[in-house]
């Protein structure tokens, strides 16, 4: 058999190549081979599997591995030094943000859970059974609450303001400048109350 095209092949029945001598059948098949013998006849051919082929898991993994040793010969410090940093910054802004985000959700109140009476004992006029399910804080007045608490500790940065927080400046203690424009001061001041107030001590 010899294929000629990716579906045709060309393939010729050597009637009586076995049975007999070695020789014989090795001057047989060097005159197929040599093309002494013509190939007469033509089958359709499907696709052929591999199956000794590596799996796509494989040859991922060597693509990626050729692809990191290619990138570690041709890059040099200067190119690959800001793409790092680049990467490690978005990597710290992502954890700190998921960290505010965590001490945050610690300092809500937590909500207590409704008690259900289904003993005989209980009544509904009983003006000792809780059955009214706890208020929902309202995040507005949780906002308020952080902002006045903050408020004493946030000054508008004057010259005679940032040099007095400077003298009265305790050791160990950092200030932090946000800057905001005219329109978004309030909303913007009151989320970041919000997320500071955790971590003032």
């Amino acid at each position: 058999m010899w294929r000629m095209e990716h579906l045709k092949a060309k393939f010729k029945w050597l009637e009586g190549a076995w049975g007999e001598s070695v020789d014989e059948f090795e001057t047989l098949l060097g005159s197929v081979i040599s093309q002494t013998t013509r190939l007469d006849q033509i089958a359709p051919v499907g696709n052929m599997i591999n199956e000794y082929a590596p799996s796509w898991w494989t040859r991922m993994c060597r693509a990626l591995v050729r692809m990191v040793q290619a990138a570690w010969f041709h890059l040099t410090k200067e190119e690959a030094y800001p793409v790092l940093s680049a990467v490690a910054t978005f990597l710290v802004i992502l954890i700190i943000g998921y960290g505010l985000n965590y001490m945050n959700q610690e300092s809500r109140p937590k909500k207590e859970k409704t008690k259900h009476f289904h003993t005989e004992e209980w009544h509904p006029e009983d003006p000792h059974a809780k059955t009214d399910p706890p208020a929902k804080p309202n995040p507005q007045t949780r906002l308020q609450r952080a902002l006045s608490i903050m408020n004493p500790h946030i000054h508008e940065l004057r010259a005679e303001s940032y040099f007095g927080m400077i003298r009265l400046l305790k050791p160990g203690c950092r200030s932090l400048i946000l800057l905001v424009d005219e329109q978004s001061k309030e909303k913007l001041m009151m989320q970041f109350a919000q997320y500071i107030l955790p971590l003032r001590k």
